[in-house]
């Protein structure tokens, strides 16, 4: 008698929809390796003038301690070195303030110094769009009034809104009451 084997197979071929999180919150992080994945910041969206903030964690998983030298020229760094030692991460804090709208992209450029041909390119990108400005709902006058006009009439007004009451007697009195 032989035996059978049934084995059930479930494929799900639809594309995966990709959520829009916090991009602020989003973490980056570039293995210092040959190979990897680099990361894509996302500055996400901002106004003319007000900067965002993002991090970038470089991992060294070399042997060797690595001396680490970071350039950008949209995000204003000028050669700046780190020492990584080996097995530890050194987390990066990026600013970028666009002064004026559009869609920007730009790089971030990690070089090892002391590993020849360990070179990273980190492409980061944002888009900086005008404030808004508020209109104006309140209409203009129509006619301008000098101070005394104003006193004047609202002098007028008072009068023929007040009444004076006179009792003339006690009941009276206690009629209003």
């Amino acid at each position: 008698m032989a035996k059978s084997f049934s084995y059930d197979f479930y494929f799900n071929s639809s594309p995966t929809k990709k959520s829009v999180g916090d991009v602020e919150n989003e973490e980056n992080i570039l293995v210092l390796a040959p190979f990897t994945k680099r990361p894509k910041i996302n500055f996400g969206k901002i106004k003319i003038n007000d900067s965002a903030n993002r991090s970038l964690v470089l991992i060294n998983s070399q042997t060797n301690d690595l001396d680490v030298v970071i350039s950008s020229e949209e995000l204003k760094i000028n050669n700046i070195e780190l020492k990584i030692e080996k097995g530890k991460s050194t987390t990066l804090k990026l600013t970028w303030q666009p002064n004026r709208p559009g869609n920007f992209n730009f790089v971030l450029q990690i070089e090892a110094i002391n590993i020849p041909k360990l070179k990273f390119v980190v492409s980061a990108f944002g888009v900086c769009c005008e404030p808004t400005t508020k209109k104006c709902i309140r209409k203009p006058l129509k006619s301008i009034q000098t101070s005394e006009n104003k006193q004047n009439s609202s002098f007028e007004n008072t009068k023929k809104l007040a009444k004076p009451i006179v009792f003339d007697d006690a009941n009276s009195k206690e009629n209003l009451a």
